[in-house]
């Protein structure tokens, strides 16, 4: 669809353009479970289909531009524009709901039919601005704060909705703004509207879930335990500390003693050592009765047996790693834990790994803390909760219920 223009003038600048973004949810599902010419034939099939929903609606309106200028694989940008700006907002929002309404189930359909695996959802994100025209073949470099934003919006874009900025909805006729519901939250200072073939609430929550909120701030979370690759990654550019506190440590002790190979969570910790650095183990304490009361509320009767299990193997790679240059250290608390973290370089501007602990109730709900969800974050992101987390670790360890055994 991207063709030489005899619409546009170069060098002109113009107002009331209707940036539209359509993109792919789900594209990586398709591509890695799918032979490359599956995945060639059908995304050739999905740019053409939004290609021509778009193309139809600009005649039906007699739109003078409506072209893609760019198209990654799975998704890309079109500029609309005419000289009457109702027209162009018609060619928009309408191509934007028509993909929704009409191109996107048939082209479920289509993945199917092919056999292939994976979800094709869409995410549709539709701005009003303006930009200068520097000619055909160089769209690429053509630099505007509105062509910015709609590029930021369709990235937080619920699947299988079209988001439009307040600018887009306030010019709409009524019956056309009257299918678009508020979203809660600002994004980049724009009030945003939302039409999905999802429910409202649907929309809203996933809104929500991915759009910064005041002073929020990105980070990953995973809803399962970390593998021990996923542990050794994280660690392993630790310059000063680690501190890994937990409640038995089982599974780091495990990892430490392990005879498997390979073996990467021994083997950073080892090279940590070697690079001496200071790692410090925070577990509670099996000899209190804590330990018997918090074993007790959760269902865990062997709870104090397993933290002195890793206490040996604890002991018995702490004596395989004694001529390192770094400490390896174990410090027993004796308080209610309520949370396992791994924290790296924490006076350093470092990394948290944070895992709030799901207490059981009784057997009607009982998990497994290490399948709690886990957060990964930098002091840099989160500097509060980091000073925070810091500020209970020195509390742990400066606590006369606290012995260091190792």
């Amino acid at each position: 669809m991207a063709t030489s223009n005899t619409f546009l003038v170069d060098g002109q600048t113009y107002t009331d353009v209707y940036f539209l973004k359509v993109d792919v949810s789900g594209h990586s599902t398709i591509v890695a479970g799918n032979p490359s010419d599956i995945v060639n034939r059908f995304f050739d099939h999905f740019e053409s289909s939004v290609f021509a929903a778009v193309d139809d609606t600009k005649k039906l309106h007699d739109c003078g531009y409506a072209e893609f200028w760019g198209w990654e694989g799975d998704g890309g940008l079109c500029v609309i524009y005419d000289r009457s700006e109702s027209v162009a907002l018609q060619t928009a929002v309408e191509s934007a709901v028509n993909l929704l309404d009409y191109k996107l189930q048939p082209l479920q359909d289509a993945l199917r039919r092919l056999g292939a695996r994976g979800e094709l959802h869409m995410r549709i994100a539709l701005h009003r601005g303006s930009f200068t025209y520097k000619g055909y073949g160089r769209h690429g470099s053509i630099h505007s704060k509105d062509l910015n934003f709609v590029a930021h919006l369709e990235q937080v874009a619920p699947r299988d909705t079209l988001v439009i900025s307040r600018d887009v909805h306030q010019r709409c006729p009524t019956d056309l703004a009257g299918r678009f519901s508020a979203l809660p939250f600002r994004f980049e200072n724009y009030e945003v509207f939302a039409y999905s073939i999802c429910s409202d609430s649907e929309a809203a929550f996933e809104w929500a879930a991915r759009v910064p909120i005041a002073e929020s701030v990105p980070v990953n979370l995973l809803p399962r335990r970390y593998s021990e690759q996923d542990k050794a990654s994280i660690v392993q550019y630790a310059q000063s500390e680690v501190v890994d506190l937990g409640t038995a440590l089982s599974t780091c002790s495990q990892y430490l003693v392990s005879t498997a190979r390979p073996a990467p969570y021994r083997a950073a910790v080892k090279s940590l050592l070697e690079r001496g650095v200071r790692y410090l183990c925070l577990a509670l304490d099996p000899d209190t009765d804590i330990a018997e009361t918090y074993a007790s509320e959760r269902g865990e009767a062997g709870l104090r047996t397993k933290i002195r299990a890793s206490i040996r193997r604890m002991e018995k790679f702490a004596a395989a790693v004694s001529a390192t240059r770094g400490s390896f250290e174990l410090h027993l608390y004796s308080s209610l834990p309520h949370f396992a973290g791994i924290v790296v370089d924490r006076n350093d501007g470092g990394l948290l790994l944070y895992t709030p602990y799901l207490p059981n109730i009784g057997e009607r709900f009982m998990i497994e803390r290490a399948d709690s969800p886990h957060l990964v974050m930098s002091a840099r992101s989160v500097p509060t909760l980091f000073s925070q987390v810091d500020s209970y670790i020195d509390a742990l360890l400066d606590d006369p219920g606290t012995r260091r055994v190792i």
